[in-house]
């Protein structure tokens, strides 16, 4: 299961900004999610 959705998102991947797919993946990691949330947080105090 695990091997099959990470190949059909890296095709989508192509086909989508890099932006965006990081984006999906990061959504879909929550560490990676909640870091990032802390940096805009930090980013839009200064």
């Amino acid at each position: 299961m695990g091997g099959r959705l990470r190949r059909r998102r890296r095709r989508e991947g192509g086909a989508m900004s890099p932006s965006l797919a990081l984006a999906v993946s990061t959504l879909l990691d929550p560490e990676r999610l909640s870091g990032a949330v802390g940096e805009a947080r930090s980013a839009t105090r200064v």
